[in-house]
């Protein structure tokens, strides 16, 4: 095959050879990149129900977008050959990587690579050193982490092993063919003696690698995600000790062990290792599938945690060793004082001393009270989880209302990036849970450790006889742990939105931001927002209407706070813009109007926000409202609203360039804003004709959100520009089956139907 050209693949060089077909280096004379070219077997291809299993599965994990997965670029053929293009990744397996200290067994001369046999089938008599636990554990987290998307999307991998994980040079984990492989229940049993891939049996099919199959694998059972769960933690084992847990000189010795025999202790080969690292192992690895981590996520989390754990642990034995460094020096120093600084420096030694013998844990303890007491791990433009109030005073006044105004007085900050609640909801559907009316501490906390956020708030109020106490507590996402905790206490209801403002002041600092920048970016709440707590609530409920598409609902919300306050500028502001955009125009026009001659009356976001939306929508100063834009995103550079806005006014004036690098960057901040999505896709389809660009975003938008009827719209019209007609059909009638109510997706369907002997090259710029 090298030297052969497949479709726009050169092939360059031969990988490896697995059970499922021959994987190769191949140029993609298209895109000029490097790609691996996976050549299917005859019998894979010529079997048309494996094959449009194989084909559906593979559409499923191009969904995966994850930074530890081998992309899978497309599926194809030509001349006969069928084949899978993946992402090329360079590097070396992990396989190698442990076998890089492996000892040569008896009678196997030293030196030279092992055979592809001897690689299968290392055991008692072949060995490598353990890595080290830190090592151990940063691939496993990676590894954990893409099994966990993987998961959540679906898709069980099937085949975990050492020889299907890339370690880049740069320490990245990539992992291979994600959803190609598929278990079936045999009809047969029969295994080949060379164990190290089982063989392809027909018409029933196991495959896998022996070592690292699950007992239920290794049966022919039914699997599921808990399989993967059970092949890393073997791999853990072998990283853990230089030896795999289950071996044997036959498959059928291999498969005994897996299903009646407890793998050696990790101390015994690892007396380095930690007891919390074979803890995990060994519950990776439970026989019994419900006795396992139930889940790839509570496995990652405790790996982090155990990290996090000994990086702690380390921090203070070196602080330790250095104490122990300081005191002879310091005793030496000290021999020829006056008897008085001897006494005091005897008195100092002796509570170093006296530290030295306080137990590791101890020490670390009084370390943090005693230093770090102030300090938390926030960076400039780091994000937080503000939970929702947990409200125990009864008083249903408080439900959204402190919501709302607390997002209101943190989001002034530029130091603080709030994770938006549409980033919420997004972040929930991916974790397959239900929305939620109230988002509880531990829920923000499981948010904000997937998508790797910082810190989460979890703000509470209470009530003793007409005295309201608020709390907010600073918590590690992955602990749960408090960090800091402020309170503050207010005297009757009027006073809350006032104690709400200086609560939130007090977060600010907390979190590393200065309080001279917090004295300059914090207009007053009642200020900015309202000082009636009616007002608040309605406020807050139609910003919750219009962030799920009921206007209608939203205008009435925001009508009625006007009634209760009518200088509520915030509120006079948006129901301008939902009356302009969607009901009232001249109305909408009067309101905003109004609401410009008060714009000091707002946030700095707001009010750049108000100015802009004005300058385009009523007197169309299209390079007004790009000033604008720029004002704010000076002050709030990952604003992704304001990128996608700013991106707008550039499509129209036909700034093509200048509006997809404002998409894109509004979709790097955020990459759940699916109308910037639809932006680009619309510039990518209808003015640019870059259909290999919109093909991917749509894949990549899909995989944040599957639900958002736009993303297939545009895959449907890219499908078109491409001729395949059959799958823009797919796509258009997904499209409808989400929003049935949107006539454009089936205009889009009806095209799809109108062209089925067409050309549409250039049709789409047509349009």
């Amino acid at each position: 095959m090298v030297g052969r050209q497949i479709g726009a693949y050169k092939i360059l060089a031969l990988l490896g050879v697995g059970g499922m077909g021959q994987v190769y280096q191949a140029c993609d004379t298209r895109l000029d990149r490097m790609a691996a070219l996976k050549i299917l077997p005859s019998e894979v291809a010529s079997d048309q129900e494996r094959m449009r299993r194989f084909i559906q599965e593979a559409k499923a994990a191009s969904a995966l977008n994850h930074p530890n997965v081998a992309h899978i670029y497309e599926i194809g053929e030509s001349e006969g050959v069928h084949f899978i293009a993946m992402e090329y990744v360079e590097g070396q397996t992990l396989e190698a990587r442990i076998q890089a200290g492996r000892n040569p067994s008896p009678g196997q001369p030293s030196g030279g690579p092992p055979s592809p046999r001897e690689r299968g089938t290392r055991g008692e008599g072949e060995q490598s050193r353990p890595l080290e636990t830190a090592e151990i554990l940063e691939l496993g987290i990676q590894v954990a982490d893409a099994l966990d998307e993987a998961h959540t999307k679906g898709i069980t991998h099937r085949d975990i092993k050492p020889a299907n994980l890339i370690l880049t040079p740069r320490g990245q984990v990539k992992v291979l063919d994600f959803g190609l492989a598929k278990v079936t229940r045999p009809e047969q049993e029969t295994l080949d003696s060379d164990f190290s891939t089982v063989m392809t049996t027909s018409p029933g099919l196991l495959m896998g690698t022996v070592q690292y199959m699950s007992p239920e694998q290794a049966l022919g059972h039914e699997v599921d995600h808990r399989t993967d769960i059970f092949s890393l933690g073997v791999m853990l084992y072998e990283m853990a000790t230089g030896r795999r847990p289950f071996s044997g000189s036959t498959a059928t010795e291999i498969i005994d062990q897996i299903l009646h025999t407890q793998p050696e202790p990790v101390a015994r080969f690892n007396h380095q290792g930690p007891a919390e690292l074979e803890q995990i192992v060994l519950k990776c690895m439970e026989k019994d599938r419900e006795r396992r981590y139930q889940s790839a996520h509570e496995l990652l989390l405790n790996l982090k945690i155990l990290k996090r754990n000994l990086e702690a642990g380390a921090g203070v034995a070196q602080g330790k060793t250095r104490l122990r460094r300081f005191l002879p020096s310091w005793s030496s120093g000290v021999r020829s004082a006056r008897l008085a600084i001897l006494m005091l420096v005897g008195g100092l030694m002796a509570l170093l001393a006296l530290l030295m013998a306080f137990d590791v844990g101890n020490l670390r303890k009084w370390g943090e009270g005693l230093l770090f007491s102030k300090t938390i791990a926030f960076a400039k433009r780091d994000w937080l989880v503000i939970a929702d109030f947990e409200n125990l005073t009864g008083e249903e006044i408080f439900d959204k209302s402190l919501n709302s105004g607390l997002g209101v007085s943190l989001e002034q900050s530029s130091y603080i990036n709030v994770y938006p609640r549409r980033s919420i909801e997004s972040s929930l559907r991916r974790m397959k849970k239900e929305a939620v009316q109230q988002l509880d501490a531990n829920t923000a906390r499981g948010i904000a450790e997937r998508e790797g956020l910082k810190l989460v708030l979890a703000p509470s109020i209470s009530a003793i006889g007409g005295v309201y106490m608020l709390s907010a507590a600073i918590q590690n996402p992955i602990t749960g742990v408090s960090l800091r905790s402020e309170s503050l206490r207010a005297e009757g209801q009027p006073q809350v939105l006032t104690a709400l403002d200086q609560l939130a002041k007090k977060i600010r600092q907390d979190l590393g931001e200065t309080r001279d920048a917090v004295s300059k970016q914090s207009k007053p709440l009642v200020q900015v927002t309202t000082s009636s707590l009616e007002a608040l609530k309605l406020f807050s409920l139609a910003v919750e209407k219009s962030r799920a598409g009921n206007f209608e609902e939203a205008r009435t919300f925001y009508e009625d706070a006007l009634r209760i306050d009518p200088t509520f500028t915030a509120a006079r502001g948006a129901l301008g813009m939902v009356n302009f955009e969607l009901f009232d125009r001249e109305k909408g026009k009067e309101l905003l109007a109004q609401a410009v001659q008060h714009v000091e009356g707002l946030t700095e976001k707001e009010k750049y926000n108000l100015l802009a939306f004005h300058a385009t929508a009523v007197q169309n100063d299209l390079p007004k409202a790009i000033d604008y834009w720029r004002s704010l995103l000076a002050l709030y550079p990952d604003a992704g609203a304001a990128h996608n806005n700013l991106g707008r006014v550039y499509l129209r004036m036909e700034h093509y360039d200048d509006a997809v690098a404002e998409f894109k960057e509004a979709i790097r901040i955020d990459p759940y804003l699916m109308v910037s999505y639809f932006n680009l896709n619309s510039i990518y389809l209808f003015q640019l004709g870059d259909i290999a660009s919109a093909l991917a975003l749509c894949k990549q938008q899909i995989s944040y959100n599957d639900r958002d009827q736009g993303a297939f719209y545009h895959l449907g019209w890219a499908y078109l520009g491409k001729d395949d007609f059959d799958q823009a059909r797919a796509a258009f009638e997904k499209a409808l089956e989400i929003n049935p109510r949107l006539s454009w997706n089936l205009s889009g369907l009806g095209h799809a139907y109108r062209h089925p002997e067409s050309r549409c090259q250039g049709f789409l710029g047509s349009l």
